[in-house]
């Protein structure tokens, strides 16, 4: 079996910083087996990261209830309590549900 089809390639978010880094983690382990070499030293986009936590909080909700899904992205919006900026940034998303 080939390397790629032994491990599964993960690739940095921060396309802003154009960052090429990826690690592979094995498919039968779960646990981290190889890299590309490229170093990853920068900070996380930590909007980016508060973005996927709620949009998880969300995907979860979705399979678990019986509810609306505009219901349920509502609430987890108000729960998170978002910044101005963030919920500029949230709505044009909310609006398609």
């Amino acid at each position: 079996m080939s390397t790629a089809k032994q491990s599964i390639g993960w690739r940095c978010a921060r396309r802003d910083m154009n960052c090429k880094a990826i690690i592979h983690t094995s498919r039968v382990t779960g646990k981290f087996d190889h890299w590309n070499g490229t170093f990853h030293c920068h900070e996380s986009d930590s909007y980016e990261t508060r973005k996927r936590n709620i949009l998880v909080k969300i995907k979860n909700r979705v399979l678990d209830e019986y509810i609306p899904i505009k219901i349920i992205v509502e609430e987890e919006y108000r729960k998170a309590n978002l910044s101005v900026e963030e919920k500029k940034s949230n709505a044009s998303s909310c609006s398609h549900w």
